[in-house]
């Protein structure tokens, strides 16, 4: 029947002629060449039209569920793509009772995409919502206690392969006097609007919702709140955002209803993240962490009846299962861009944590390539609008001519306290951008201004530093292994995800991106994060210890040469574990070979021509 209906030549508006049995054979018979051609046409158009309306049929059929309200429950089903489904909602005896105001119908997925309607000839946005995690308000009313809804679900490519689908059914119930979600929807095509919307890029994800309405109770009500008193009553409901983070890269159907199931209710949320007050706008930002799904849910309280409604849950990963450019992937592949960048700096990090302070000529290269390639990254995401590659290449370039500019800078001036200083800023930084990303940042709404978190980690970053300025070795150990270390744990999320990497990154992006300051940090440490923070502070200790042991030996050696050339009056003052100044020791090095080479003594020959030849021949 289906190959039928795609090899039917028919087009719609074909011209009618009567096909009836009852025609006379003769008219038939003596129909000339054109008229029997069309007749023969008709009756192959009436055969394709009979095998497409049986084919309509096959293809728009529907499954009917039949599901029972009870807070807090859920059903798990697995539907197929480009179907039709109707869900019956049947209402328990507690309704009779006034108990409830109405409930949330909601559907979740995980993949593709489902469309939900409370009318089966829905035929605009204002009575229909699409999405992963969608959900409609069906408020009470005496006259029915079953409620209809109609769900489609959208072809993977082509509609002849049908995918499973597996889909989170619930229907919550909303009892009398608590706020309705979304009832007061202002910008939504719904008028009552429950669900969150979620925009995400690789840096940011920003939730959006539309205000509740008051509740009520059908028993004394008679009719439902409307927003023309929305400012009436507006005063008395406030926004909590609540937040549940997953594992990275756990796409488990399974684990993620469970996280859904358990953000429906106000009693199972998870950490609370955002107070928005009637006045503020319905929208919070958050940092993105890609492949790591989190479940964002809103509570709607009723400060004067302390009452509670949950909104719809919604999920975000970050990344798109249908796009290649952002593709949640088990096994993401790595950019050869990234893994060069992120083997040279944990190279570079390796060397400074523990040879920095030994090799004090290769550390005012290294330590500044370092530090520059992260300013001139800096600098380039908030100048320019370059792909994340362009940047990649082009820090560690810039950073490079202007590593070598400040090693030719200690050549020629030998001041290695300021040279110190400057590695110390670095650790400054690197300590307080540490802070920063903890929920210190949280503790007032003031941090979330972009001046002060500006002089917040210029002062961090300055007073880290004071107390060592007047030790320029012990400043310059601990710089090369807070900075080291931290860069080898930098070039291990190059390569696989880890949070630890948005300790130096959030600064850039709070500079390069339009109210990223006010972003929640809300993922907690994974097990993998929580090993890294250990293998940083192993590699830190070690670090200082091992750069502090081979700087006392070092100075030992110079004290027991102090001895026996004779300076007994040695103290510790009088060594500094730093190089001279490189420009004066090789003006040095090239006036002893010029003067090797230009003196009159050495010039003259030891034996003068006549001896020579009386050597050579004696008889003269």
């Amino acid at each position: 029947m289906a190959s039928s209906v795609a090899t039917c030549p028919c087009q719609k508006g074909f011209p009618h002629r009567d096909i009836s049995p009852h025609r006379e054979p003769e008219r038939v018979s003596a129909m000339a060449p054109d008229n029997l051609r069309s007749f023969l046409v008709c009756q192959l158009l009436f055969l394709c039209a009979v095998s497409r309306q049986e084919g309509a049929h096959i293809q728009d059929q529907e499954s009917t569920y039949d599901f029972t309200i009870q807070s807090g429950d859920t059903e798990r089903l697995t539907l197929e793509t480009g179907r039709n489904y109707t869900f019956l909602v049947n209402a328990t005896g507690k309704w009779q009772n006034d108990t409830y105001s109405g409930f949330v119908f909601q559907l979740h997925t995980q993949r593709y995409d489902i469309t939900l309607a409370n009318t089966s000839a829905c035929s605009n946005v204002e009575c229909q919502t699409t999405g992963r995690n969608i959900g409609m308000v069906q408020l009470w009313t005496k006259a029915s206690s079953t409620f209809l809804f109609y769900a489609s679900t959208a072809c993977s490519g082509n509609c002849s392969d049908r995918l499973k689908m597996p889909v989170l059914v619930a229907a919550v119930a909303i009892p009398v006097y608590d706020p309705i979600p979304g009832g007061c929807s202002l910008t939504s095509m719904l008028e009552t609007d429950p669900h969150i919307s979620v925009n995400f890029t690789s840096s940011s994800t920003t939730i959006s919702f539309q205000d509740s309405d008051i509740g009520y109770s059908p028993l004394f009500n008679k009719t439902v709140p409307v927003c023309a008193d929305y400012s009436k009553y507006i005063m008395q409901l406030d926004y909590y955002v609540y937040h549940r983070c997953l594992a990275v890269r756990d796409y488990a159907t399974g684990r993620l209803f469970d996280a859904i199931t358990d953000m429906m209710s106000p009693e199972k949320m998870g950490s609370r993240d955002a107070f928005l007050k009637y006045s503020d706008p319905k929208q919070v930002i958050f940092d993105s962490y890609p492949e790591q799904g989190v479940v964002y849910n809103v509570i709607a309280v009723d400060m004067n009846r302390r009452t509670r409604t949950a909104y719809v849950p919604t999920v975000t990963y970050a990344c798109n299962f249908d796009s290649n450019m952002s593709s949640c992937s088990l096994h993401p592949s790595i950019k050869a861009t990234d893994a060069t960048i992120g083997a040279l700096v944990g190279l570079s990090g390796l060397f400074l944590c523990f040879l920095g302070h030994t090799f004090f000529h290769v550390e005012v290269v290294v330590f500044p390539f370092l530090g520059f390639s992260y300013v001139w990254y800096l600098v380039l995401s908030v100048v320019t609008h370059w792909h994340h590659t362009v940047h990649l290449l082009s820090s560690p370039a810039l950073a490079l001519a202007t590593a070598a500019l400040f090693f030719l800078f200690w050549f020629f001036s030998g001041w290695y306290h300021i040279i110190t200083i400057l590695f110390g800023l670095a650790m400054g930084f690197v300590l307080t951008a540490t802070l920063l990303y903890t929920p210190f940042s949280t503790l007032t709404e003031v941090f979330e201004i972009s001046y002060v978190y500006a002089l917040l980690l210029l002062c961090g970053t300055i007073f880290c530093i004071i107390p060592l300025v007047a030790f320029p070795r012990a400043l310059n150990i601990w710089s090369c292994a807070v900075v080291g270390s931290y860069a080898v744990i930098f070039s291990v999320g190059m390569f696989t995800y880890t949070s630890l990497t948005d300790i130096v990154l959030r600064v850039v992006k709070n500079a390069s991106i339009p109210g990223f300051i006010k972003a929640h940090v809300d993922c907690p440490l994974q097990t993998l994060d929580i090993a890294l923070v250990c293998v940083w502070f192993v590699l830190l200790v070690a670090g200082v210890i091992t750069q502090a042991i081979v700087s006392k030996r070092r100075e030992r050696k110079f004290y027991r040469q102090q001895q026996e050339l004779g300076f007994s009056a040695y103290t510790r003052s009088s060594y500094q574990d730093f190089p001279e100044r490189p420009y004066t020791q090789l003006r040095e090095y090239l006036q002893r070979r010029r003067a090797f080479r230009g003196s009159p003594d050495e010039a003259k020959p030891l034996m003068s021509p006549s001896a020579i030849n009386r050597g050579r021949y004696p008889s003269q």
